[in-house]
Parts: C-alpha cells; structure tokens; sequence
C-alpha cells in the first residue's frame, strides 16, 4: 500500500468573497492511499459551526483530479482556498481553432495573381520569351505551364481582330511546357527551355 498522505491545515484567514468578510479557524485532515481519500474538517466559518468527514473513490484518478475534488469540497464548505488571480487574456495569435492556432487574418484573402504587362521587382530575373505562330487562326488558345507559373490566354481573329502573334511573355529562367487550341482541338503539346541572356523564341506550331 502506497504511503498515506496526511496534510493538516490550521487556518485562521480574512478574505473577500462576494463581496462579503469571511472569517474561519478550521482543522481538516485528508488521508490519500490512491483507493479511496477521506476529507475531515471541523472548525468555525463565520461563527458556523463546521464537522464534516466524508470517504470518496479515488481509483483511477490523477492529481489534478483528486485537486479539483478537494477544492470542490473545501468550496462548499466555505473553507477553500483564497481565489487564484484570473488568467491573463489569450492574444489573438494564440487562439486555437477547430484544427489549430488560429493567427491574424488578413483583411481580405489572398488572390491568384493575374499575369500583367506591368513590371515587378522581380522582373529583374526574367526574360522576356516571344511565342510566334504563321499559322494560327481561328479561336485560338495558348496555356503554358511551369514551377509555380501559370499563364492561359485565348483569343480570336478574323477580319476585325489582329492575330495574337506573337506574342512575348516574361518567364524566369528554367523548363516549361506548353498546350495549343484551335478551334477546341488540341494540336500541340511540346517542353521549351528559358535560357538566362538569351534569345528565347518559341515556334507554337
């Protein structure tokens, strides 16, 4: 049998709780053998006579557990501990959601950036690459795929709208691929290379 433990509590406090005075002079006993614990008090709160002794099942229960069992009794008998400072409050960035920390949101979210004519600083590391294509009429669509780059365009010629081509595109150094339509058939689908410093042209069909 584990060793029995005894606390003995001789308490004589002032302290505010609803708003009202309290006064106690209390002796309490609890014996703890991880099987059953028995909580003895006796004494005065507020000129109340107090004489309770009572045994719970404890089996299976962890400390914080038989904690809280404690202080739930000291609370009725109205003996418990003087009540602990609140928490301070959770900053926003500590907030946990369904399926974690939640952090600032951003005032709108995030859009799939759009390709542009206009320049950015990153367009230092860019080359500028010209699709061309004789032979292309009709509805006409162009998609070019590579690492995190995206890039579809579509058009249509006749008498009224010019030809597309050719067209330049800015692109970072490195392999691409690309798909054309025409007419809603797919007629090409080949890989091209973006070379840093270079000419970069590429023959749609």
């Amino acid at each position: 049998m584990k060793t029995i433990l005894t606390s003995l509590l001789l308490t004589l406090s002032l302290s505010a709780m609803a708003q009202q005075s309290r006064t106690s002079m209390t002796h309490s006993s609890i014996d703890d053998d991880d099987k059953t614990m028995s909580i003895k008090v006796d004494g005065t709160v507020n000129g109340r006579e107090i004489s309770y002794n009572r045994r719970f099942d404890v089996r299976g229960m962890n400390g914080s557990q038989k904690d809280a069992l404690k202080q739930r009794v000291f609370d009725s008998l109205g003996v418990g501990e003087s009540p602990k400072p609140p928490k301070p409050p959770v900053p926003p960035a500590a907030r946990r959601g369904p399926n974690g920390p939640v952090g600032p949101q951003d005032p709108e979210p995030s859009r799939r950036r759009e390709h542009t004519s206009e320049h950015s600083d990153d367009d230092a590391n860019k080359e500028s690459v010209t699709f061309v294509c004789k032979t292309c009429t009709g509805n006409m669509k162009l998609e070019i795929l590579g690492h995190n780059f995206g890039f579809t365009r579509e058009a249509k010629t006749n008498k009224d709208r010019e030809n597309p081509f050719p067209m330049t595109v800015d692109m970072a150094p490195g392999k691409y691929e690309y798909i054309y339509w025409q007419n809603s058939v797919q007629q090409m689908h080949l890989l091209f290379e973006v070379k840093a410093g270079e000419k970069n042209e590429v023959t749609v069909k």
